[in-house]
């Protein structure tokens, strides 16, 4: 069963994070695995810092055709854990004068 949990793990940050699992990352969730279910780590993933972090700058590379930087990554992570939708985001990037304004 712990061959089987690293596994799903591994595969859960590549799928998820879009990169390899630590050691020490790999040690947490398969010990956490054993009384939590599956359901919880991935939602822990995809509520986490690192994964609204990559949407965030997916949006603003793809919307603003640029890097996102320190202030607006700061502010949009903080929307996001106040609750505001991803869709509200993205409706917020698309509707600042940034991109509505030619480059």
């Amino acid at each position: 069963s712990g061959n089987t949990d690293a596994g799903w793990v591994k595969a859960l940050y590549k799928n998820v994070l879009g990169r390899e699992v630590d050691e020490a990352g790999l040690k947490h969730w398969v010990k956490y695995i054993r009384s939590h279910s599956k359901q919880s780590v991935v939602l822990g993933f995809v509520t986490s810092d690192e994964y609204r972090l990559d949407m965030v700058k997916c949006w603003f590379h793809e919307y603003l055709g640029r890097r996102l930087d320190q202030g607006g990554a700061q502010y949009w992570l903080q929307q996001m854990k106040r609750g505001t939708t991803q869709e509200s985001i993205q409706i917020g990037i698309c509707s600042s004068a940034e991109y509505r304004s030619p480059v």
